[in-house]
């Protein structure tokens, strides 16, 4: 071979030839000769494992073969360009070079070459390394490099011998202000101005005696001059490379404004539970002695013979009714928006407590898409009247038995009707308004409906009807 020429020893020599054959198969790369028309003349035993071909299907085939369909007309170039200029260039050039096996399946390869004479004209020695795995790991690990930078902790590596940052991740540059170039020449008695170098170096020997340490709370000054809550998390990371010590730094700020927000949230719920718990006082205690007293009152309003008496005894049940109205009010204001009593319950509840005043529990009954169309303003109205209904069947109807009926219409654009009959001694006539049903009439014109009472039939009985617009859709 030519260029052996002028060495130090014989390169016609068949023990020479041998000697150099021998290396050439066991290098660990892939050997290609080729002559300056890019012709494959020599492969080793590597480059039949790398690509699969046999040395007898490499050799006299053109260099391309090697190389994927859509770059091979640019490698004809760029062979050209090297021919014209012939230099040994070092593998790993920067280049991302792939070669295509005998199955059509690609690889990551790295190439040097070697400029040579064979037989007295120019060729080139191609080196060619398989670094698949190499650019997989790579890959790996620039993918645990993005998700360390997402994190919004600081991670910072440190020597253990010379305590500086060997890496940082994006939350340790927000975190503490300083730029990542700036933070691998400092460590951490830089930005913890409450430890010394004994107190960093016992924790580190803790952590190599542990395997880690429990979190270390501390403060942290940034680049600003600003100090920040923080924990730390030290763990000990021994490797065949290296040794390292990995050290989390959690800003406490959030959590302890979250412990704040908790804490005031619990106050609130407290507060809370404080107004259900007298707003049941009030439904269960005090309502029900205010229409116990009613009753009583009523009761003896039909022994007595004075009429003046009679009337300032029946102003008084209006007082207390009135008194009851306003309780309710102040039972719904109580109770959070969230999680009152929906308007059914309601009705029902309101129709129970009636029951002492009656003397009988009139029947409720529902049509329609109650809770999902009754609005809170409609609500309050409806639920008053219905109370004011029923006050007046208990002072006057001399009723035995009632019937309650709300009644939804649609789910947009309908009514909402309320109905209370009883069995009572009746009306004569319908009544629009006075007698005692101007509340309820005011009410219904400030929500843009009407309200009547009329007779049920000849033998007795009232009906109130009370319809207004449904409040949402």
């Amino acid at each position: 071979m030519d260029e052996f020429a002028g060495s130090s020893f014989d390169a016609t020599d068949p023990v020479v030839l041998a000697d150099l054959a021998g290396l050439v198969e066991a290098a660990p790369d892939g050997l290609l000769l080729v002559d300056g028309d890019g012709t494959i003349l020599l492969a080793n035993q590597q480059v039949e494992e790398l690509f699969g071909y046999t040395r007898a299907e490499l050799i006299g085939q053109a260099i391309e073969l090697l190389l994927p369909a859509a770059a091979r007309a640019a490698h004809v170039a760029h062979r050209n360009r090297y021919r014209s200029d012939p230099r040994t260039r070092s593998m790993g050039s920067g280049l991302d070079l792939y070669g295509q096996r005998r199955d059509g399946s690609t690889v990551v390869v790295e190439v040097g070459l070697s400029p040579t004479l064979h037989d007295g004209r120019p060729a080139v020695i191609a080196a060619i390394r398989d670094i698949s795995a190499r650019v997989a790991a790579d890959a790996h690990t620039r993918r645990i490099e993005r998700l360390i930078d997402r994190a919004h902790e600081g991670v910072y590596l440190l020597d253990p011998q010379d305590l500086r940052f060997t890496y940082v991740n994006a939350g340790a540059a927000v975190q503490s202000g300083y730029g990542r170039q700036a933070l691998l020449s400092m460590t951490p008695l830089h930005l913890m101005p409450d430890m010394d170098e004994a107190i960093l170096r016992r924790l580190i020997e803790r952590a190599a005696a542990a395997g880690r340490i429990s979190p270390v709370i501390t403060r942290l000054r940034r680049s600003d001059g600003a100090d920040l809550p923080v924990e730390l998390l030290l763990e000990w990371d021994a490797a065949p490379e290296g040794t390292a010590v990995a050290v989390l730094v959690r800003d406490l700020s959030e959590r302890r404004d979250s412990e704040e927000e908790l804490e005031e949230t619990r106050r609130e719920l407290a507060l809370v539970e404080d107004r259900e718990r007298i707003a049941r006082d009030l439904h269960d205690r005090v309502i029900q002695r205010l229409f116990a007293t009613g009753m009583s009152l009523q009761a003896i309003v039909t022994h007595l013979l004075d009429d003046t008496l009679s009337g300032r005894i029946g102003r008084a049940v209006d007082d207390l009714d009135t008194t009851i109205r306003e309780i309710r009010a102040v039972i719904f204001e109580l109770q959070p928006p969230d999680q009152g009593e929906s308007a059914r319950r309601r009705v029902l509840s309101t129709a129970r407590d009636a029951r002492a005043s009656l003397g009988f529990e009139p029947v409720v009954r529902f049509d329609g898409p109650i809770e999902t169309v009754i609005d809170g303003a409609v609500a309050a109205e409806l639920l008053a009247t219905l109370q004011e209904g029923l006050s007046n069947v208990a002072r006057h109807a001399r009723a035995t038995a009632g019937t309650v009926t709300v009644t939804v219409s649609g789910l947009a654009g309908g009514d909402v009707v309320l109905e209370i009959v009883d069995d009572g001694v009746g009306i004569a006539a319908p009544v629009a308004g006075g007698n005692g049903l101007s509340n309820m009439a005011t009410r219904a014109e400030r929500l843009g409906g009407s309200c009547e009472v009329t007779p049920v039939g000849a033998r007795g009985g009232t009906r109130l009807r009370w319809s207004v617009p449904a409040g949402r859709s």
